[in-house]
């Protein structure tokens, strides 16, 4: 039949037999049926929480210093976070900004009374 479909390298058989077991193959006379179970949302879950640990990877130690500070006290003011970081106001400014623009921190409530909210990889839950 196809046999130029077939993979070449042989690695793809051996790994489907680990994570899915031998029970995964269907084989009859003419045809062999490889079923891999997809869990969508597990696998959507994952691809998301890569993409959180890129982001982070991208900040520097400065923005990482004041994201975690926001994650350990959500309704300090700016001037707060610029004294424990030992940074400036407008540092703090720019890299909220940049937290919101990369979806890390969300505002909850007003900006008076409300608090930031880091945005973990568990908050991602697709239904």
């Amino acid at each position: 039949m196809a046999t130029y479909l077939t993979e070449r390298i042989g690695k793809g058989n051996p790994l489907i037999v680990s994570n899915y077991g031998r029970k995964a193959f269907q084989i009859s006379e003419g045809s062999i049926v490889v079923t891999i179970p997809y869990n969508w949302i597990r696998s959507f879950n994952d691809l998301v929480d890569k993409a959180v640990d890129k982001l982070v990877d991208k900040l520097s130690k400065t923005e990482l210093k004041i994201l975690y500070a926001i994650k350990e006290n959500p309704k300090m003011s700016q001037i707060g976070i610029a004294k424990i970081t030992n940074t400036g106001k407008t540092t703090v400014q720019n890299t909220i900004v940049k937290l919101k623009h990369l979806s890390l921190i969300k505002r909850i409530g007003s900006n008076k009374t409300g608090y930031w909210q880091v945005i973990d990889n568990n908050d991602h839950k697709f239904n």
